[in-house]
């Protein structure tokens, strides 16, 4: 998609913070009781959010991995994952500093992260 603002004194800029590119996907295998499961997003560059003159380099895309372990047994569930498996560092969010200023604002996101877990359900 191309997402730019259609009218107004920003006509033909690039929306901030929407990427041209963005995709999800997903792949999860059972057996018996376990189950394995991978999900990945990719998000492209964009603009920072409130860069709605586009002045400014755009903020970097990245490619991000889960994956996620559990065993299920009647009414609970175990499991383990790990959140972004290659620790892509990153921000989802990103804002241009106020005024004439030319520096931007980053929001990071995780590196590599575990979790672990038990869900009962009555």
């Amino acid at each position: 998609t191309e997402p730019k603002f259609r009218g107004g004194a920003y006509s033909n800029k690039d929306i901030p913070m929407v990427p041209r590119q963005q995709f999800n996907s997903g792949l999860s295998a059972g057996f018996k009781n376990y189950d394995i499961s991978l999900a990945s997003r990719f998000i492209g560059d964009r603009y920072a959010i409130n860069d709605t003159n586009n002045e400014l380099s755009k903020v970097k895309s990245y490619f991000v991995l889960d994956g996620k372990l559990s065993y299920k047994k009647d009414f609970m569930e175990i499991y383990t994952g790990i959140n972004n498996i290659f620790s892509e560092r990153y921000s989802e969010y990103v804002a241009k500093s106020t005024g004439a200023s030319t520096k931007k604002v980053y929001y990071p996101a995780p590196e590599r992260n575990f979790e672990l877990g038990a869900i009962y359900k009555w």
